[in-house]
């Protein structure tokens, strides 16, 4: 939480937007501790967090969903999502995943060069992401977002991710 104080501090923001903040980001149960004491993921998570302070139009993220739990990033995306629409901002992300956001325009940079910038319905985004997962016995294979928050709501555990990552797209756009 003292990191959030500074940060508000050091923007001139009212420290009242910590509390929206923490509510809306889901991070109560880990503002109160040291940092140094938290996972990557839930470091990651107060990291995130102080980006939204302020209810800023425009919002640069790292890497965002590294060391994140497959439900925290379900999660985000659609938290960032809900966020760019009630808000009019623009979101610019880093990933080396191909997420279930809904960006209007990509920008793929390999070894420092542009490889592509377009507009989504210009891209051919390739496989989805396949999502293993085990219940009640049975192991099933999903690979709509929609049906892996079903699965996840029904108590549905991930066994493992296929993920098709911006190196296998970069290699389909190069000739």
């Amino acid at each position: 939480i003292e990191f959030l104080r500074r940060v508000c501090e050091l923007r001139n923001l009212d420290e009242k937007d910590i509390k929206k903040v923490v509510r809306e980001l889901r991070i109560g149960d880990i503002v109160g501790k040291r940092i140094g004491t938290l996972s990557q993921g839930n470091q990651k998570k107060i990291a995130i967090s102080q980006a939204f302070l302020g209810e800023p139009e425009v919002i640069i993220l790292d890497d965002p969903f590294a060391n994140l739990d497959i439900r925290y990033t379900i999660f985000l995306e659609e938290y960032l999502m809900r966020y760019v629409e009630e808000y009019s901002s623009t979101v610019f992300l880093t990933t080396h995943y191909l997420t279930n956001l809904e960006p209007t325009e990509y920008i793929i940079i390999s070894q420092g060069k542009l490889v592509a910038h377009k507009n989504v319905e210009e891209l051919n985004l390739g496989k989805p992401l396949r999502y293993h997962l085990y219940k009640n016995g049975k192991k099933f294979v999903v690979e709509d977002i929609s049906k892996l928050r079903k699965a996840l709501q029904e108590g549905a555990e991930i066994k493992k991710v296929d993920v098709y990552t911006y190196s296998d797209w970069i290699r389909e756009l190069s000739p």
